[in-house]
């Protein structure tokens, strides 16, 4: 019965994680930079964002332990993120025995910067994180495994430094309840 489960579970979080891809790809198609010809009018709380896009490392937030983001900015204060993390652990103990299990996650959030000025902003962020878990046991007289999906909601208030320009870009969040 595990192993139908697993089986089971498994297409429903490559459904999902194919349904948030789809999602975030109209932004990514249709958030194109400004040609040279066309200069974009300066938005009421800043210059023009030079930089539309955005890739860092998080550690502890949204992403449990860590994330690797994408983040793309779809206006001068609202861009949207995505990113993944996985860890995995096992413990052999000699042939054909021992256990191990692994987790995934994928972070994915719409945040709005319109508050503060310049390159210092306030972040307020909202989104889903979906977790994928797997693990197995093997005793050598018998073995199990089991995985499943969880979806969380994920919330983020940070003090975040991004320059219009493009460059390093810093932020520090609240800790997660």
């Amino acid at each position: 019965m595990n192993s139908q489960i697993a089986q089971t579970a498994r297409p429903t979080a490559l459904r999902f994680l194919f349904a948030a891809a789809l999602a975030f790809a109209p932004s990514m198609v249709f958030a194109q930079d400004v040609s040279p010809d066309q200069p974009e009018a300066p938005a009421a709380t800043s210059l023009p964002r030079k930089a539309q896009q955005a890739f860092y490392l998080e550690l502890g937030g949204n992403g449990i332990l860590y994330s690797l983001n994408y983040e793309r900015f779809v206006s001068q204060t609202v861009s949207l993120r995505v990113g993944g993390g996985y860890y995995s652990v096992s413990t052999p103990n000699g042939p054909d025995v021992g256990a191990s299990a692994s987790i995934s996650w994928i972070p994915l959030l719409v945040n709005y910067l319109g508050v503060g000025s310049g390159d210092n902003r306030l972040e307020l962020g909202v989104g889903v994180v979906p977790i994928y878990a797997t693990a197995a046991v093997d005793t050598g007289a018998a073995e199990a495994s089991s995985s499943g999906v969880l979806l969380t909601g994920t919330a983020s208030v940070a003090y975040r430094y991004i320059p219009r320009d493009g460059g390093f870009n810093f932020k520090v969040a609240l800790p997660r309840a």
